[in-house]
C-alpha cells in the first residue's frame, strides 16, 4: 500500500492523497472552501495534477457537482429563494 502524503499549495490549501483505490480527496472541506471562494473548476482539477490521473479528475468532477448542488440549496435557503426543479414533463407541455 502506498503511503498517504499531504500536498500543499502556495495559496495555503492542502489535501491528502493515497492509494488508487482510496478516495482521492480526503479533505473535502478544502474543495468546498475553494468553490466558495469562486475558484475555477479547472483550478480545482489542477489540484490533482501532482500524480493525478483521468480517474482522479472524474472523481473530482463528481464531487464538484454534488457540492455545487449543496451550495445552491444552501444559498436558496439563506436567501429565501424557492428552488424549482425544471424537469421536463411530457404530460404537461
Amino acid at each position: 500500500m502506498k503511503p498517504m502524503f499531504q500536498h500543499y499549495h502556495g495559496d495555503g490549501t492542502s489535501f491528502l492523497r493515497g492509494p488508487a483505490h482510496s478516495p482521492v480527496v480526503r479533505n473535502s472541506s478544502v474543495v468546498l472552501i475553494m468553490l466558495i471562494k469562486g475558484q475555477q473548476s479547472a483550478r480545482l482539477k489542477g489540484l490533482l495534477s501532482f500524480g493525478g490521473s483521468l480517474a482522479d479528475g472524474l472523481v473530482v468532477s463528481a464531487i464538484e457537482k454534488q457540492i455545487f448542488v449543496l451550495l445552491h440549496i444552501l444559498y436558496a435557503s439563506i436567501s429565501n429563494i424557492t428552488i424549482v426543479n425544471q424537469i421536463s414533463n411530457p404530460y404537461m407541455d
